[in-house]
Parts: C-alpha cells; sequence; structure tokens
C-alpha cells in the first residue's frame, strides 16, 4: 500500500511538471516548470513550499509516537500530567512570557509552539523513564514512519510546483 502511495505521487510529480510544459505550450498563462527560469525556480525553491516548521513538526511526532511504549504508559501519563499542569500554569500566570501582546492565551507563542511542545514534552518524559534506551527510543519512530517521511517531501515538492504554475 504505501509503495503504491510512493509511486502514485512521484508519478503525480512528474504529471504536473508535464502537464505545465503542455500548458505553457499551448499558450495557457502558466509557468513551465521545463524552461529555464522552471529549472532554476526547481532547484531554489522546489522544497520550500511548506515551511520547515512543520516538517519538524513532523518529524518529532514520529520519534514522540516511537517513543510511546506499552508497558511504560501509565507511567508516562502520570509524568506528562504534571509537566503539563506545571507549564499551563506558568503561562496562566499574568505576567507570563508565553502570553500575547494583549495579554491573552491566543495568539500567543504558546499556542504557536502547541504542537512542538507536545511532541517533545512526550519525548523528554519517555528518555527520563528508560534513560538506558535512549537512542532506540529515538529512532524507533523515524524508522517506523520513514516512509511517511518521504511521502511529506514528495508532497511538498508537489505543492511548490503547482504554486509555481500560477506564480
Amino acid at each position: 500500500m504505501t509503495n503504491r502511495l510512493l509511486l502514485t505521487s512521484l508519478i503525480l510529480a512528474v504529471l504536473v511538471a508535464v502537464a505545465s510544459w503542455l500548458f505553457s505550450a499551448l499558450g495557457y498563462p502558466v509557468g513551465n516548470l521545463f524552461s529555464q527560469e522552471g529549472l532554476r525556480w526547481c532547484l531554489l525553491h522546489g522544497f520550500s513550499a511548506l515551511p520547515a516548521r512543520w516538517f519538524c513538526t513532523f518529524v518529532l511526532a514520529c520519534i514522540a509516537v516511537g517513543c510511546l511504549e506499552r508497558k511504560r504508559l501509565r507511567r508516562m501519563a502520570v509524568y506528562l500530567a504534571i509537566v503539563w499542569v506545571l507549564m499551563l500554569a506558568f503561562v496562566l500566570w499574568s505576567g507570563s512570557p508565553l502570553r500575547g501582546v494583549s495579554g491573552g492565551l491566543y495568539p500567543s507563542p504558546f499556542v504557536h509552539a502547541l504542537p512542538l511542545l507536545l511532541c517533545l514534552s512526550v519525548i523528554v518524559v519517555s528518555l527520563a523513564i528508560s534513560p538506558s534506551s535512549a537512542s532506540e527510543l529515538l529512532v524507533r519512530g523515524i524508522r517506523r514512519y520513514a516512509i511517511l517521511i518521504v511521502f511529506y517531501l514528495i508532497i511538498s515538492f508537489i505543492v511548490a510546483e503547482v504554486r509555481f504554475l500560477w506564480q
């Protein structure tokens, strides 16, 4: 299933490039990925369609899922609850630097970094519980979801191609 999904996304990337050439040759106002400008653009901006922040969050989520172990799940839940109560107490404090400019919780640095904080707290707590198997815990999620990371990169390239067509 994953091989078909990966192959389909690669074929879609090639089809978008061929469609850009075809529609450009027919006179439609789209960018041609096979032109000099299109090739330059692909090399300079091909993988910058989605911000690096989302890619980092995705990789950290893969690592965090790999850190979850069934035999330590209850213990991790208790430690995570303690960490999050302390973190929320700091955020809810009236003079907290993690609040927004207006003093509210939304739009604030805390809400902006919430997905990263969730992943990092799971990783840190699982490493604190079992420091002896730290390298195995950190690599397990990446090993398990490596195909999704590659798929994410291909999809971001397709998004960049489509954005180039109408710039």
